[in-house]
């Protein structure tokens, strides 16, 4: 998998044991046998910008459906990244549990990850995995 790949992940598991068919988008080429990915939404929020792009206050990037292939208005959700290791992706997509869609292109990935990284939610080990900080953290 590579960075702007969109997955689809059908019954996702959440922490708190909820389920859910979602679509991810990965953020980095792995790092440390780990991928960063962002949950996506397509349920408006009253306060979501539905203008295209980054919404630093919002934590979200907006995509109007369309545009990148979406079908329907889509919030990348970078106040939700989620970090995966690359032998679970890995299996989860040889067993089908998880499929590859599409790929964003370059522009439209990096516009993404310029997005989340202005976004208060990044981490330092964030930043490190997406090659945007030299040393490793802690």
């Amino acid at each position: 998998m590579r960075a702007g790949q969109i997955l689809f992940w059908p019954d996702h598991e959440f922490d708190d044991g909820g389920t859910s068919d979602k679509l991810l988008v990965v953020l980095n080429e792995q790092r440390d046998g780990i991928h960063l990915a962002a949950y996506t939404t397509s349920q408006w929020r009253v306060h979501l910008s539905r203008t295209q792009g980054c919404h630093v206050g919002d934590g979200v990037f907006f995509i109007p459906k369309k545009v990148w292939g979406f079908s329907k208005d889509t919030w990348i959700q970078l106040y939700r990244v989620q970090e995966y290791r690359v032998e679970v992706l890995e299996e989860h997509h040889a067993n089908k549990r998880i499929r590859e869609l599409r790929c964003l292109d370059a522009a439209a990935t990096a516009g993404l990850i310029n997005c989340y990284m202005k976004c208060p939610d990044v981490t330092d080990q964030h930043e490190w995995l997406l090659g945007k900080r030299r040393d490793r953290p802690g």
